[in-house]
């Protein structure tokens, strides 16, 4: 029985691979899900600073994530008392991908003890973001957002020195400063992006793509110090919270335990003989997950090996699967008889029986 996608089948007629859909929506969704914006160690998402962005893909697919912007603003604008001095974006490099329910972290080498933990440092990729200063995200009034590769907002956090202070995104000066626009990296080319918007503009233009996630991470004390945690969803891809330890260092997992697609499970098919009546494909799989096969039936009139796919049709996160089914002739034996008092012998049906000439002489 196949009780997983990381279990090895040692069997050369039912081999097992899978990949992931959602059967619940069409298009998977990467989120930004935790943000380390005031680390009690080196500031900054450059350099040797220690700040980082973590993505998640909460859908059921891969997404790929070839060329999307992570930015915050670092392009004043016209209004009293923008004059920033830090800020910038980075551009992630074609070819990432996304797993479903997996994560991506941005940051730098000294982001984590665990030089695994970060997936691109920018600190080895310096010419793959712009910035104002030392690229810092803001301790106090800020946000961040991630963008896709034609420069369209996909999630954005916005944050504010106080407690209860959400409105801030309609007046404050601090989040109406739009990102820079990184230069061209390899094949990501950004010569149509006109501008990347603030989270200003993405409050006015898309509001269900941004969410206030409270105040920044620092203690009560006067004046407040930063208490190095993290606004985090908890669980992954669920809703914002913000003082939450990081999850870098360990499994990544937001809150502790780390979703999965649900794989059906089959039972395994042994070789069938050329033209003999096969089994029937079940529609639900032994851990009760419903779903239809392509090709529906096993076809046996015909030597080779034949993919079938299953594909749930309920709701949930469920994986497709797939299996290779063998079809071949058969290896029946049959018994030979030979000279009297010798053993039977054994030989393969169908191999051809060579004569055996006696001859006979008369002695005396």
């Amino acid at each position: 029985m196949i009780s997983s996608p990381f279990k090895k089948i040692i069997s050369f007629a039912f081999l097992v691979s899978f990949f992931v859909i959602c059967s619940q929506r069409s298009i998977s969704q990467v989120v930004i899900n935790e943000v380390s914006h005031y680390p009690i160690t080196a500031q900054g998402m450059i350099s040797a600073g220690t700040e980082y962005i973590e993505l998640y893909n909460a859908g059921c697919s891969p997404v790929d994530i070839s060329c999307y912007i992570v930015g915050t603003a670092s392009i004043p604008n016209s209004n009293p008392g923008s004059s920033l001095r830090t800020g910038g974006s980075i551009i992630i490099p074609q070819g990432t991908v996304i797993q479903p329910k997996s994560h991506f972290v941005i940051g730098t080498s000294s982001s984590s003890s665990d030089p695994l933990a970060v997936d691109y440092k920018t600190d080895l990729n310096t010419s793959n973001y712009c910035t104002t200063g030392n690229f810092v995200l803001a301790n106090g009034d800020g946000w961040v957002a991630l963008y896709d590769a034609s420069g369209v907002p996909v999630d954005a956090i916005y944050w504010t020195v106080s407690a209860g202070q959400s409105n801030k995104i309609s007046s404050d000066d601090d989040l109406d400063d739009s990102p820079c626009i990184p230069s061209i990296v390899g094949t990501c080319s950004t010569s149509g992006i006109a501008s990347l918007a603030s989270a200003k503009q993405i409050f006015e233009n898309t509001p269900s793509k941004i969410f206030y996630v409270g105040q920044s991470n620092v203690t009560s004390a006067i004046p407040p110090t930063a208490t190095g945690k993290t606004f985090s969803r908890i669980p992954d891809g669920g809703a914002w919270q913000r003082d939450k330890d990081g999850s870098i260092n360990g499994n990544n997992c937001n809150g502790g335990a780390c979703a999965s697609a649900t794989v059906p499970t089959f039972d395994s098919i042994d070789p069938l003989c050329l033209n003999s009546t096969p089994p029937v494909l079940p529609l639900q799989s032994t851990n009760g997950i419903n779903g239809i096969w392509i090709p529906s039936t096993i076809a046996t009139n015909t030597e080779g090996t034949t993919t079938y796919t299953f594909t749930p049709n309920g709701t949930g996160c469920a994986s497709v699967v797939t299996i290779d089914i063998l079809v071949e002739t058969t290896s029946a034996t049959a018994s030979l008889v030979s000279a009297p008092g010798t053993d039977n012998q054994t030989i393969p049906a169908n191999t051809p029986i060579v004569p055996i000439t006696y001859n006979f002489s008369v002695l005396g």
